[in-house]
């Protein structure tokens, strides 16, 4: 059974490789699909692997990550949507995770980008942007945010992640946010995304790194 499954991600893989959703520069951006984290408390559904939907990659609870390290300076655009709002909370997340992060559990050292919506029944803010980390040494805080944010169903936002060298910038929909001094402290990483809860549909497209 796992290897029938291993098998079926890696046929994803190339699915979302044929489609020409992402580019890097000249060439193909081929996504790993990951499968949802072995390591998870979550006993909710489990949502299902990333996949190509009328041009869209859709993110429904499981991670996709580059099958290619990058560095900084770096520069990641992409067109997000949220489907409907049908959790009590979600977030899409752009994530940065060292070489040698495993595929089949939630990474240990990361930084995460989230746009995060919450309805009423979540009782724990609002809407928002962050800048989360995460350790395996010194545990997970936010570095940045929250900033107040609106996240609307079926509404397109534009957004442009520049990593630099000391600091990052983010601009949605053409409203440009400075997160000094926040940097990648990783020499070389992989780009993962992941759109939760797994109830959610997240389409993204237009997605390239330059």
């Amino acid at each position: 059974m796992r290897r029938a499954y291993s098998a079926l991600l890696g046929l994803l893989a190339i699915v979302l490789l044929g489609t020409g959703c992402a580019t890097i520069r000249t060439r193909p951006l081929t996504w790993d699909v990951l499968p949802f984290s072995g390591d998870s408390d979550w006993l909710g559904p489990k949502g299902s692997p990333a996949r190509i939907v009328g041009g869209d990659l859709i993110l429904q609870g499981q991670r996709v990550r580059t099958d290619t390290p990058y560095e900084a300076p770096v520069v990641i655009e992409c067109t997000v949507e949220l489907e409907d709002r049908l959790a009590p909370d979600g977030f899409f997340g752009l994530e940065f995770v060292p070489i040698g992060s495993p595929r089949d559990t939630g990474p240990a050292n990361f930084r995460r980008f989230r746009i995060i919506y919450r309805n009423a029944a979540a009782k724990s803010g609002h809407d928002a942007l962050d800048m989360y980390a995460g350790d395996a040494a010194s545990g997970q805080k936010i570095l940045w945010g929250e900033e107040p944010f609106t996240v609307e169903a079926r509404k397109p936002y534009a957004v442009r992640f520049e990593v630099l060298a000391d600091q990052m910038r983010i601009t949605i929909n053409g409203t440009a946010y400075d997160l000094k001094d926040v940097k990648i402290p990783y020499k070389q990483f992989y780009i993962q995304l992941v759109g939760w809860q797994p109830t959610d549909r997240w389409h993204v497209r237009n997605f390239s790194i330059h």
